[in-house]
Formats: C-alpha cells, sequence, structure tokens
C-alpha cells in the first residue's frame, strides 16, 4: 500500500512498473488493502493453467482449464507492482485438496470475471 494515493495517469502509463516501485510503500498493512483504496498496489504474480491432468497450458483463457497453479518461480516472469487502477475485479481462489500449490476458482468468482470482462470490451 503506498503512503499516499497513486497517481493515475503514472500508475497505467508505460512505465508504470518503475513509478510503483518508487513509491514509499507500507508492504505489511495491519488492516490489509482493498481494491478500491486509493494507496492500493498490488505484487503481481502469474498463475499458470492447468488442464485435468495437472499439465501446464501455453497461454491463457484455455478451454481446457481447471485449475491454476502458482509456480516458486513466477513461470519466469518478473515479480511485478500494479496499481488498483490495473486490476480487473478481485476473486479468492480456493486450495485444490489434492495438488500442492493448485487453486480453483469458485463458480461465483468465475462469473464475475466473465461479467468484468464484457464491461472491459
Amino acid at each position: 500500500m503506498a503512503r499516499g494515493n497513486v497517481d493515475r495517469a503514472r500508475a497505467v502509463g508505460a512505465r508504470s512498473g518503475v513509478y510503483l516501485a518508487s513509491l514509499d510503500a507500507d508492504e505489511r498493512p495491519i488492516k490489509g488493502v482493498h481494491i478500491d483504496d486509493p494507496k492500493a498496489m498490488f505484487l503481481f504474480r502469474w498463475y499458470q493453467e492447468i488442464d485435468k491432468s495437472g499439465k501446464v497450458l501455453e497461454g491463457y483463457q484455455n478451454k481446457e482449464c481447471t485449475a491454476y497453479f502458482l509456480p516458486h518461480d513466477n513461470g519466469g516472469y518478473p515479480f511485478e507492482w500494479v496499481s488498483n487502477l490495473q486490476v480487473i475485479c478481485p476473486v479468492h481462489l480456493s486450495p485444490h485438496p489434492d495438488k500442492n500449490r493448485t487453486f480453483k476458482l469458485p463458480a461465483a468468482d468465475r462469473k464475475t470475471v466473465t461479467e468484468a470482462m464484457k464491461d472491459k470490451k
């Protein structure tokens, strides 16, 4: 969470990661961070889509996707700070009971994402 409001123009521009990393931040706010807070920033990590057998799928929005895997190395991508202005909608992934570092997207959250994406088009 930034100690001051995040500047909208700089937070969504081409160099947004550099700007956000330069802000004075409280990385462990006691009460958490609400997505609509003008000071909100999040450390962005990439989940990998997997099919029912646990195989990692290429890209995103695969019809075969049944769960999401969170690799230790972020799938080779750098970790990035993003502002709340870049977040489409919040979701809550549930830990998969049988697979380590694997999560399921509940049906209600899947519907939320689908509706949010319609609004972005």
